[in-house]
């Protein structure tokens, strides 16, 4: 018995370049029911159902806000509550041109 929220999360797999399909109803996106709010597991998740050559530990989650919208990296658990929302995630292997052009929040910004 699950007491936690669950959500749909659809994601892809950007090539190296950073390109991917835009349109979620694109056959490179996938699926799955996720339930919880560990970013550390749905990333082993998503890194374990991309398969060969992705080790979970050597990528980066982005969520896209909205078809166009900035891919801002998932660097923290998913928000309280959230059931049925369906969150849009961009994966990108590291050591690759697209990973490296990530930028991620200076938390130590004043």
């Amino acid at each position: 018995l699950y007491l936690e929220p669950g959500r749909l999360i659809r994601f892809v797999r950007a090539l190296d370049d950073g390109h991917y399909p835009e349109d979620p109803g694109n056959e490179g996106w996938r699926q799955i029911w996720f339930r919880g709010r560990s970013a550390f597991r749905l990333r082993d998740d998503l890194g374990f159902l991309l398969g060969a050559g992705v080790y979970h530990r050597n990528i980066a989650m982005c969520v896209r806000a909205g078809r166009h919208g900035r891919l801002t990296p998932l660097v923290v658990d998913l928000p309280d509550g959230g059931y049925g929302d369906t969150l849009e995630i961009v994966v990108f292997r590291a050591d690759t041109p697209a990973y490296n052009e990530l930028r991620h929040p200076d938390v130590h910004a004043e």
